[in-house]
């Protein structure tokens, strides 16, 4: 498997450069320099900003019981459930793997 890139830390990075290339750049006009500021101003707001709280075991159980995708004479969970395949502990950890892996 393959671990995520720190995408925060790229961000920072990216921005960082951008300033450096802006302020030497010799034929870079007064407007794009303007530009590169204020989107360097925006990214380091979002970079500031937390990521979001990962849900609770409990919030993840409820949304699984709740799924509206699934009929719910299928939603039982001694025949066809998501607790037929997996302890709670199981599936919660399964739910928070994909949410690292594929976004919050």
């Amino acid at each position: 498997m393959t671990t995520t890139p720190d995408f925060r830390a790229l961000c920072a990075e990216l921005g960082a450069l951008m300033i450096d290339l802006a302020s030497t750049h010799p034929n870079l006009s007064e407007n794009g320099v303007r530009v590169v500021n204020e989107l360097s101003d925006r990214a380091d707001a979002a970079l500031a900003t937390p990521p979001p709280e990962p849900p609770t075991d409990e919030e993840i159980e409820e949304w699984a019981d709740a799924a509206t995708e699934v009929p719910l004479e299928t939603m039982d969970p001694d025949i066809n459930g998501w607790q037929r395949c997996f302890t709670k502990e199981e599936f919660c950890a399964s739910i928070r793997a994909v949410l690292e892996r594929w976004g919050k």
